[in-house]
């Protein structure tokens, strides 16, 4: 015969009892395991979802630079435009406007104050462009016009009628460009 029966029991509790040790040893490394595991995986979600947000800030701060430098383009294309018509003012009056370049004197012309009772001439019209006093179109041409009205007053000369259409062709030529540099200025004013 055999241990007895007594034996046999210790020795299954002993065995069950080690089991349960090593069971709850194996819990506490698998548990130690999947908080070190979890720890990493938090880790690296944490480090890709702040290398997104740096990416994002990046794409951000480039989109934000390309529309800063083209308003500053589109900027420098309104002026140099606006250069272009006060180039365009200067050649005509260097070809046909002498002497309308600039006010009349008494001594040029002793009766014309007497004739002409809104006198303008192309230098204050310049001077109106650098200084960037006109608004819009409507304000420049309102400029224009008296030479026109002035020289048919005066002396009824073909150059009123011809810087008076050559206004008028650039103001319709240019039409889009001004209209975003007026956009532009009032934008600057508010």
């Amino acid at each position: 015969m055999g241990p007895p029966l007594e034996y046999w029991k210790s020795e299954k509790i002993v065995e069950l009892s080690s089991f349960e040790k090593r069971g709850k040893q194996e819990n506490l490394q698998l548990t130690n395991e999947s908080t070190k595991r979890k720890g990493r995986e938090g880790r690296r979600l944490w480090e890709e979802e702040e290398k997104r947000i740096v990416e994002r800030l990046r794409e951000e701060r480039k989109r934000r630079l390309f529309e800063e430098e083209m308003r500053v383009m589109e900027e420098r294309e309104k002026f140099a435009k606006i250069r272009r018509y006060e180039e365009s003012l200067r050649r005509v009056g260097k070809k046909n406007a002498k002497k309308r370049r600039r006010r009349m004197s008494k001594k040029e012309a002793p009766d014309f104050l007497d004739i002409i009772k809104d006198p303008m001439d192309l230098s204050t019209i310049r001077d109106k462009v650098r200084r960037m006093e006109y608004k819009d179109r409507v304000d420049f041409r309102h400029d224009v016009f008296p030479i026109t009205s002035n020289a048919h007053a005066y002396n009824d000369g073909p150059f009123a009628d011809q810087l008076l259409e050559l206004c008028d062709y650039l103001l319709d030529e240019n039409h889009q460009s001004l209209a975003e540099a007026e956009a532009g200025l009032e934008s600057r004013n508010t």
